[in-house]
């Protein structure tokens, strides 16, 4: 497993470089290779922000699954808890988790 970018200082500013956008198509179009693309972001952000055909994307650290096939998978979780506070690092309330981005000088407090 790798990371399709680098670091950010927002994660907002994360694309993926066109040379790794290029192998992705290529490895999408081999019959017997499957590539799966696992991230902390929302399933539709995750396929707007790769955009590449014939992939299958988990979004939300695995909670939202689509295949190639359009064959979708969605696993419910309890409410995820807005009470944390965080301080120097930007933090994502998805629908089905949250994300703290921890970075140098980063306090995380409950």
């Amino acid at each position: 497993m790798t990371s399709l970018t680098s670091s950010t200082q927002t994660p907002e500013l994360a694309i993926i470089p066109p040379e790794t956008k290029r192998v992705l198509e290529r490895l999408a179009k081999f019959p017997d290779v499957h590539v799966a693309i696992i991230s902390g972001r929302q399933l539709d952000d995750l396929q707007r922000k790769v955009g590449v055909e014939g992939l299958t994307y988990a979004g939300n650290h695995g909670l939202e699954i689509k295949h190639p096939d359009n064959q979708k998978f969605s696993y419910g979780v309890p409410q995820v808890s807005n009470n944390y506070h965080t301080t120097g690092c930007p933090k994502e309330k998805w629908n089905r988790s949250c994300s703290v981005h921890l970075g140098t000088n980063t306090m995380l407090r409950k």
